[in-house]
């Protein structure tokens, strides 16, 4: 692969990151994605476009507006940077296919469902939505990654993400008179399950489950705060979800091969 090429999609990376920084701000207030053009959150004032360019803006000012110098959130560099490298590294690894497309699409989705959970508490239905095109879309793609699974796996991973965390929410609510998910959460879960199928799903829901309990137990006891304050979970599952993506399949297999070996 060219060099040239690398960098077209650092380039196109941070422009998305870029894009992608104001939907995790605007989708949340219900605002145009569109209009009106960038502008500080602080002052109102619309940015000119040499303020307005990814990480060197940033760089350039020092995390602070031009006009209020009121500091920028490092969350701005934080997305710019992490988009650049996931499109680095998937271009890096399919190289222009269609695969590349859906991980182009999948990646500033995933980045604004974490950052919007995480501050608001919400997963917007649009952004679940986008998933679920994707995951159908599957269906009629040829030479798709073997983790985009096909019409049975994916069928059975969103019936066991929409049973298990609906009689999750279930229990909690009846049983224990309390929402322990959102349906934010379980509407992810679903769409996840039929995108990656039935193997992708249970390494998801294993994961976020033993992250979102340790990381979440510390984050409490921390604060101070009892066990009935409500925390995100959208983290939890989008991080797992990005953790299958770059070695979930290979995990797997060598988990298979280590139990054959134990129980053959």
């Amino acid at each position: 692969m060219l060099f040239f090429e690398l960098v077209l999609y650092v380039l196109l990376g941070l422009a998305v990151g870029s894009f992608t920084n104001v939907c995790i701000h605007r989708l949340p207030l219900q605002q145009s994605i569109v209009l009106p053009k960038s502008h500080c959150p602080n002052c109102k004032t619309t940015l000119p476009y040499y303020y307005n360019i990814p990480l060197f803006s940033y760089l350039y000012l020092q995390g602070k507006c031009a006009f209020c110098e009121k500091r920028i959130q490092q969350r701005y560099i934080i997305v710019e940077l992490l988009s650049a490298l996931f499109f680095l590294y998937f271009g890096w690894t399919y190289e222009l296919n269609i695969n590349l497309f859906y991980f182009f699409i999948l990646i500033p989705i995933f980045i604004m469902i974490f950052y919007i959970d995480l501050k608001h508490l919400i997963i917007p239905d649009s952004l679940v939505l986008l998933i679920g095109l994707l995951a159908l879309g599957k269906l009629f793609i040829p030479n798709l990654d073997p983790m985009f699974t096909s019409l049975y796996p994916s069928t059975l991973g969103a019936l066991l993400a929409g049973s298990f965390i609906g009689g999750l929410i279930i229990f909690y609510q009846y049983v224990r008179k309390m929402e322990g998910m959102g349906l934010g959460d379980l509407k992810l879960f679903i769409v996840l399950g039929f995108l990656f199928g039935i193997h992708g799903i249970l390494f998801i829901l294993i994961l976020s489950a033993l992250s979102g309990a340790i990381i979440g137990s510390c984050l409490l006891i921390r604060g101070g705060k009892n066990f009935k304050t409500q925390l995100p979970f959208g983290p939890y599952i989008i991080g797992a979800s990005f953790l299958y993506i770059l070695i979930g399949p290979q995990l797997i297999k060598i988990t298979e091969l280590f139990l054959l070996n134990i129980f053959l």
